[in-house]
């Protein structure tokens, strides 16, 4: 029984058909993130698992026996978040930047039916923010590592939070959709808890609306978004006292924050200190280059490139697939290769970048984050070095180019506990942290979540069932047409599993296609150089796709054809890659001046105003 459970949890939530007993969770073309949602749906059917249990018993047979019964009749326990709490790495690093962020926010912009009730909204608004704390957090500083505090339930009254306007005879709708996300943003208040803000826009009486959520970034990422907008329909399907309660929510955000001051002094973590002071050593032989001058993300250029479908193919099934390595490894030596080529350095010094990662890697049987909305992601600094390859064989496609993705491979899979500990040491320990804040800031790249196969075509009229409850509520139903156009930073859509034997909806006519956005500080780096950057790395990435058809690859020590990435990101947000949601479809929206964004993308958040960058930043994705 448990096995026939789990094989239809698989298909719910890879949008697929069906799942097989023997078939792997991550060969489906799951991830880190989805088998977060696994693990929380597990649950409401009376199996307990784990996501490390998911990536060593990945398909259901395996996780039948891994997983362990408990009734569902058992209450499960709600922990309560509230009290002063310390700022996490990731928001210290926020802190540290400078500038205002009192707009920094992520937003996503639901369909809801002509007739929905205001009342009952407001309402169902007020039982999400009481119900999960971090939605109340109050800043009281943002000096010296930053003062916050977690109000009790109540004290922030979801109605003032709430507003409406009629758009039935606007000339411009989506222009007035993001006139009001602009108004809206100016509203957020991290000082007097003010984190949410709701927009319903009626656009007749008969014509379905549109309800605009947004979150300031302290509170919000992308995993977030798959456990808010379910929990506000169902709360909305759900008003009174009598009906089904939200699902509890085990550990609260403010026990996470305490358990990372904890850590960053035990010695499972301080022990890293070598690896982090090592990969960010500038090399003897480098010139430093000046630090240039922080600017707001206001000021920030962007250029941004596609590669076509008959590169991008390759890159979601023989490239990856001949080396036993995951997407990102491909991209990343991609990467290298073009830096190293632009910038005219030396190989054997690598390239200094940030990673980014979704952050709830799992920390301990003890913490379960599957339902904790919050800020999680991380950052971590990787060197990147391609081996013996050089310019000269991605010109000529030789053997080095998979030696290079080897060695890239290694590389990220010996990153010290998926990069978690860097944070904590280079923010959270006194003792360690000057060994790192006078180090170099790499540069920051974010990459798209990895994608299977078969999920490389959209069929832009499906619509996956994702409620809790597996009963499909059609008032925060998906918008499948995109909104006014803005400049969007976000990782992949995760478009569903095709029918087997039956041809896919391709989202573009020819195929999959791969945008790279590069975000850059034009007062340290030039147009004419960041066209090269891109012209390099669409160079490189056909070097390698064209590679893979004539060399075999082979395995490397730290991985196997049936291991995924240990490092492999995701999100939505901010990527390494960024969210997408499962329970709804919706566009995903950060700020003005982006372009428009497509179902399940998140982006990057933005505002008017936001904090201060230095480096260049890359983010990647698949459309």
């Amino acid at each position: 029984m448990h096995e026939r459970t789990l094989c239809q949890l698989f298909a719910d939530i890879l949008a697929i058909p069906e799942a097989g007993p023997e078939d792997g969770f991550f060969a489906l073309g799951g991830d880190s993130i989805l088998s977060i949602q696994l693990v929380s749906r597990a649950r409401q059917e009376g199996l307990l698992l784990t996501p490390r249990q998911i990536f060593q018993h990945q398909t259901p047979a395996a996780l039948t026996t891994a997983a362990t019964h408990i009734p569902t009749t058992t209450p499960a326990r709600h922990e309560n978040g509230t009290g002063t709490l310390p700022a996490t790495p990731i928001m210290r690093d926020l802190f540290e930047r400078g500038g205002p962020f009192t707009t920094y926010h992520q937003s996503v912009l639901l369909t809801v039916p002509a007739n929905l009730d205001p009342q009952r909204l407001a309402t169902a608004l007020q039982t999400v923010i009481d119900h999960h704390d971090i939605l109340r957090l109050t800043l009281n500083s943002a000096e010296d590592g930053g003062e916050l505090r977690i109000p009790p339930p109540g004290s922030i009254n979801a109605a003032n939070l709430l507003h409406h306007a009629d758009l039935t005879d606007h000339p411009d709708i989506p222009t007035a959709i993001t006139e009001h996300q602009t108004t809206a943003q100016t509203r957020l208040d991290p000082a007097h808890g003010i984190m949410l803000q709701a927009v319903h826009l009626t656009l007749g009486p008969t014509t379905p609306g549109r309800l605009l959520l947004l979150a300031h970034h302290l509170v919000i990422d992308a995993v977030s978004w798959r456990i808010l907008t379910p929990d506000l329909t169902h709360a909305y399907h759900h008003p009174t006292p009598n009906d089904p309660p939200l699902e509890p929510v085990p550990t609260s955000y403010r026990t996470w924050a305490h358990y990372l001051t904890q850590q960053a002094h035990h010695p499972t973590h301080t022990t890293t200190l070598h690896h982090w002071t090592h990969t960010l050593q500038p090399h003897p032989h480098t010139t430093p280059h000046p630090t240039p001058t922080p600017i707001p993300t206001s000021q920030l250029h962007h250029h941004t490139t596609t590669l076509p479908p008959e590169h991008t193919q390759p890159l979601l099934t023989t490239t990856p697939t001949t080396y036993h390595a995951g997407i990102n490894d491909i991209l990343l030596t991609a990467l290298t290769l073009a830096l190293t080529h632009t910038n005219n350095t030396n190989p054997h010094d690598g390239i200094l970048i940030n990673l980014e990662s979704h952050g709830r890697h799992e920390p301990t049987p003890h913490l379960d984050l599957t339902r904790t909305i919050g800020w999680f992601t991380t950052l971590h600094p990787t060197r990147l070095h391609p081996g013996p390859a050089t310019w000269h064989d991605i010109t000529h496609t030789t053997p080095h180019l998979g030696t290079a993705i080897k060695t890239i491979k290694e590389t990220l899979h010996t990153t010290p506990h998926h990069g978690t500990s860097y944070g904590l040491l280079r923010h959270l320990n006194p003792t360690t942290q000057p060994h790192l804040t006078h180090l170099p800031n790499p540069h920051h790249l974010q990459l798209p979540r990895p994608l299977h196969p078969h999920h490389t075509h959209t069929n832009p009229n499906h619509t996956p069932n994702r409620n809790p409850n597996r009963n499909h509520h059609p008032t925060l139903a998906p918008r499948t047409r995109n909104h006014p156009p803005q400049r969007q930073h976000r990782p992949p859509p995760t478009p569903p599993h095709p029918p087997r034997n039956q041809r896919p909806h391709p989202r573009h006519p020819h195929g999959p296609q791969l945008t790279t956005t590069f975000t850059y500080n034009p007062h340290h780096h030039t147009t004419h150089h960041i066209t090269q950057l891109a012209h390099h790395w669409h160079t490189a990435l056909k070097a390698l796709t064209t590679h893979t058809q004539h060399h075999t690859g082979g395995h490397t020590p730290p991985t196997s054809p049936s291991s995924p990435s240990p490092n492999t990101t995701s999100t939505t947000s901010r990527a390494i890659s960024r969210p997408s949601g499962r329970t709804w479809r919706s566009d995903s929206r950060s700020g003005p001046g982006r372009h428009a964004p497509a179902p399940y993308g998140r982006s990057s958040p933005r505002a008017t105003t936001g904090p201060m960058w230095s480096s260049a930043r890359c983010v990647i994705r698949w459309s």
